[in-house]
């Protein structure tokens, strides 16, 4: 009202106590009039006048168009029943003859009614019915808005001097859009509310705090995250006081941040409860900012990930322990190890590395199962921890592989007193379910030394070292040297070079034939693998297979020799001079799985050889390994029609069950036993019993490195009726194979061979 009557405070002091008295009763016909009169309007009172009438906050009215009015139907109406600067609900109505509609009236009001006295326009009478206090019908006018919005631009226009007078104000407000104000002021206080009960009932804590951190209003969840009974106890706290201090810092200069930057932060931390207990949230921060950008307020969002943490704490605890022994695995040693070299970078006492392996541990999976295997590992877990001070780090690798990180030594003499004591006591027999198991261990030791690079070139020298423990005869330990590294770059070399060798074609099968005693026929040769190296020269298997198979590339190595065997073969055999069998030696690596099986299958269908022409030579060692870890292996290669014989026949595992069991169909006596013949008796009764026990099989024998007439004539005498060694001949190429084939068959060429 003053801004209505700025030059007249008595007029709006008497024009607002007028209204606030109408608004508390309910206007009637007389106050309308005086009120009106006052504000310097024409008398809008006439006969449509309603008499008073109180509404409601809320409520449903029915609209009945009066038939006379003639109005169009979804045509915009102002439903005119109240003093413009009291209306605050939905203005306006759709007409038709029968309507409902949500009508939500703030205030009391009156029916005021702007008749044809007022305005010189057609006005519709309407009835309305309502649920609220006062009559129950009260009769109301309406008219459309571009109606009235005209009449006041020609009032206005006609009546000039109106425009000093308040009441201009009053009249411009009909060019107001009444309805959708009211809607959006509707839609407004139903998004409070909307957000209001999301704030109440979400399961995040949510916090408001002010610029200088103190907490203005906090959610249920908040009050129980926390653990007190009511808000109150929150707010007019400062946040900070709710982080851990050790966090606390931290988190408040990341806020800082934040203010200046206007984005959002987020972070896991720590937060105290009312009882002193802390639990882990992972928070939310924005700031909130007025009009000129500057941050009022800040909102947090908590969720509670006490449980998340503790399982993810869990499960590193877990991916850094051996599950079977609940010693730490190889990562939780490696960083134990980074963490020593770093120490001794920085002036901190030397350390060493053990790396141990148990000798025969094999044998023992192989002969009593991998459960009672499993339990010697653990076993041998138990022996090391109680060995160990408590600086020290014992690791289970996998397998049974083991390592230790001995710290504050002060010199190597230090770490080869514990290897010592560890080979000693790992030597004692294990007493397993009734069983009493020995086993023995290897160990590779590596001392810190400034020059290392780093930790793994350290544990890499550890295990260099044990590599020297296995091959010097095992049950011992080895310091890593600087010769060693010599043989490892070399070794290394070589495995670089080997694998261009296919590529380059440096490698090549030589042939040694098997020959008949009696006849000095060839009655079948073995494939032999050799390297023509550009600048070794002639490099013979030893010297690079074993690389070969640790490095992987046996695999590729091995399919070459079985394509380029069978390409030979066929070739030979077009030349009518084919030898009965062709013998091809498989590792263990090459039987892993289908793929040999597969590509055994495709070189014979390429080459167009027969499987029964086709031997593969596994060594025992081989043989158990296939047979324990994939029994039907052999059965399948069986079933293919190739046959099977057993290399170096002595020297590798002792059990022979396997000769039963498995279809073996020619054992080949180790040379180490031939050499020894006929003088060392122990190799004679070891050949004899070879000999007879394989004729009780039914098992062909084949004695390897026979090297003069005097091993010949002792196995002829012993039942042997094969051999090879270079008695006969040596391996040779394949053109020299080729011509013993073309004039050994019949003897000739190996009797020539034998008398030179």
């Amino acid at each position: 009202m003053q801004r209505l009557f700025p030059h007249s405070e008595h007029a709006a002091n008497g024009v607002a106590s007028q209204v606030l008295f109408d608004i508390a009763h309910a206007l009637g016909k007389a106050d309308a009039v005086r009120i009106h009169k006052l504000m310097g309007l024409c008398d809008p009172i006439s006969k449509l006048a309603a008499g008073p009438v109180f509404f409601s906050y809320t409520g449903w009215a029915f609209v009945r168009i009066l038939e006379e009015s003639s109005v169009e139907t979804n045509e915009d109406y102002y439903l005119l029943y109240d003093h413009p600067f009291s209306f605050e609900a939905d203005a306006w109505i759709r007409a038709g003859k029968h309507s409902d509609f949500p009508v939500c009236l703030m205030n009391a009001g009156y029916s005021s009614g702007w008749c044809e006295e007022s305005f010189g326009l057609p006005l519709v009478a309407t009835e309305i019915s309502c649920r609220a206090r006062g009559d129950a019908e009260c009769r109301f006018i309406m008219a459309p808005p571009a109606r009235i919005e005209a009449r006041v631009a020609d009032y206005f226009r006609k009546n000039p001097e109106q425009n000093k007078k308040p009441g201009r104000e009053l009249w411009k407000s009909f060019d107001r859009e009444w309805a959708k104000e009211a809607q959006l002021e509707t839609a407004l206080r139903d998004r409070d509310a909307n957000y209001r009960r999301l704030f109440d009932v979400s399961p995040d804590a949510i916090f408001v705090w002010d610029r200088n951190s103190i907490i203005q209003t906090v959610n249920k969840s908040a009050v129980t995250l926390l653990g007190y009974e009511m808000d109150e106890e929150l707010i007019g706290r400062n946040w900070q006081d709710l982080v851990s201090p050790e966090e606390r810092q931290a988190l408040a200069e990341d806020i800082q941040r934040l203010e200046k930057s206007g984005g959002i932060s987020g972070a896991e931390f720590r937060i105290q409860r009312k009882d002193g207990s802390s639990c882990f949230v992972q928070g939310r921060v924005c700031q909130v900012l007025d009009s000129a950008g500057k941050p009022t307020q800040a909102i947090a969002i908590a969720r509670d990930i006490t449980e998340l943490k503790a399982a993810e704490t869990a499960l590193f605890a877990q991916a850094r322990l051996d599950t079977l022994t609940g010693l730490p695995n190889r990562s939780a040693f490696v960083e134990r190890l980074h963490d020593a070299f770093a120490s001794s970078r920085r002036g901190a006492p030397a350390f060493a590395v053990l790396y141990l392996d148990l000798d025969g541990f094999k044998d023992v999976n192989d002969t009593l199962g991998h459960e009672e295997g499993d339990r010697l590992l653990q076993a041998v877990a138990a022996r090391l921890e109680h060995g160990m001070r408590e600086s020290d780090v014992v690791a289970r690798f996998g397998g049974d592989e083991f390592a230790i990180l001995q710290t504050d030594l002060n010199e190597p003499a230090d770490a080869g007193v514990l290897a010592a004591a560890l080979t000693k006591s790992l030597a004692a027999p294990y007493e397993i379910d009734g069983n009493e198991i020995h086993v023995t261990v290897s160990i590779g030791v590596s001392f810190y030394d400034p020059g290392i690079a780093d930790s793994e070139a350290m544990l890499m020298q550890s295990d260099l070292a044990l590599y020297r423990a296995k091959e010097e005869g095992r049950d011992r330990y080895c310091f890593h040297t600087a010769e060693l590294d010599r043989e490892v770059r070399e070794r290394v070399g070589v495995t670089k070079e080997l694998r261009a060798a296919l590529e380059n074609h440096e490698l090549e099968l030589y042939y040694q034939p098997l020959v008949e005693f009696a006849s000095s026929r060839i009655v079948g040769l073995e494939a032999l693998i050799r390297w023509n190296h550009p600048q070794r020269g002639l490099v013979m298997p030893d010297a690079f297979i074993p690389l070969a198979e640790k490095s992987g590339s046996i695999r590729a190595i091995g399919r070459w020799a079985l394509d380029e065997a069978g390409r030979q073969f066929k070739t030979w055999r077009d030349q009518g001079i084919a030898p009965p069998l062709l013998s091809i030696n498989v590792s263990a690596l090459e039987l892993r799985g289908g793929e040999f099986e597969r590509f055994l299958t495709e070189t014979l269908k390429r080459w167009s050889i027969a499987p029964g022409d086709i031997e593969l030579e596994l060594t025992e060692t081989v043989l158990m390994e296939v047979t324990q870890r994939h029994k039907d292996a052999l059965a399948r290669l069986k079933e293919l029609g190739v046959s099977i014989a057993v290399d170096d026949f002595g020297t590798g595992y002792s059990s022979l069950a396997y000769l039963s069991g498995y279809p073996v169909n020619r054992l080949k006596i180790a040379q180490l036993f031939t050499l020894g013949s006929p003088d060392n008796a122990r190799d004679v009764a070891i050949i004899k019993a070879t000999l007879n026990m394989a004729r009780e099989l039914g098992i062909e024998v084949v004695a390897e490195g026979v090297q003069n007439k005097v091993q010949r004539d002792f196995l002829v005498s012993a039942g042997c009726t094969v051999g090879q060694g270079f008695y006969f001949s040596t391996a040779v190429q394949a053109e020299r194979v080729s011509e013993l084939l073309r004039r050994g068959l019949d003897g000739g060429a190996i009797a020539a061979r034998r008398e030179r």
